[in-house]
């Protein structure tokens, strides 16, 4: 009988942890202040313009890519005389000898997070009105889609749009997307700046802390069965 109701224990937790992957709780934030938890930037501004930025910052647990392959570089946006949330780089998808034109750019986690944002741009609507607002969505393991905030764009070419959120479950692949295209022939991309995420956990201090959890256990049962 004690058997079966952990059983049913069992099973209502692992119902309210299903439901949660397709109904997660997404927090739209204000800026990097905003974040709970301690977290990670990836500024881009220590390499050379076009250096492929897919790989940079992996040993944080952070790798880029675009949604259909490709590399992702470094980008002098400061050399074009356009501001960014800090000098001198960005990363954006451009089109050019070695890399791949995207309207959106795939950040990639080691572990799951629940928290990430950057400063978008490449907007241009002071030209031609192309891209009207950014677009963040996270995505769990299974690839399935557990939220997304939109940010309307100021249209000043600039890097300096926050876009960010928090999720009530963790993901492992966060979008940043140029949305609301009106100019199809336009060649614009994808761009961010000063990428922050929650700490990805390091494979040694999750096993650490399993490996406590499991001590932990045990010695209650221990306990438990010497009452």
């Amino acid at each position: 009988m004690v058997a079966l109701r952990h059983l049913v224990v069992v099973v209502v937790i692992a119902g309210f942890v299903l439901a949660g992957v397709s109904n997660a709780a997404v927090l739209q934030l204000s800026g990097p202040g905003a974040f709970i938890t301690p977290n990670s930037a990836a500024n881009y501004d220590a390499w050379p313009e076009l250096t492929v930025a897919n790989n940079l910052y992996s040993a944080q647990g952070l790798t880029l890519s675009l949604p259909a392959g490709g590399n992702v570089p470094v980008y002098d946006w400061a050399g074009l005389g356009r501001a960014t949330s800090s000098a001198p780089n960005v990363v954006a998808a451009v089109g050019m000898p070695g890399f791949n034109y995207s309207s959106a750019i795939d950040a990639n986690f080691a572990a799951p997070i629940t928290e990430v944002g950057a400063y978008m741009g490449n907007d241009q609507g002071v030209y031609d009105g192309s891209f009207r607002d950014f677009t963040l969505s996270v995505f769990d393991a299974s690839n399935t889609l557990l939220g997304s905030v939109t940010v309307v764009a100021n249209q000043n070419t600039s890097v300096d749009q926050f876009v960010g959120l928090r999720s009530s479950v963790p993901f492992v692949r966060a979008r940043f997307e140029n949305t609301d295209w009106v100019t199809a022939n336009q060649g614009l991309s994808a761009t961010f700046d000063d990428l922050t995420f929650s700490n990805v956990p390091e494979p040694t201090g999750l096993a650490a802390a399993l490996l406590a959890a499991t001590a932990i256990l045990r010695r209650r049962r221990r306990a438990g069965q010497g009452c």
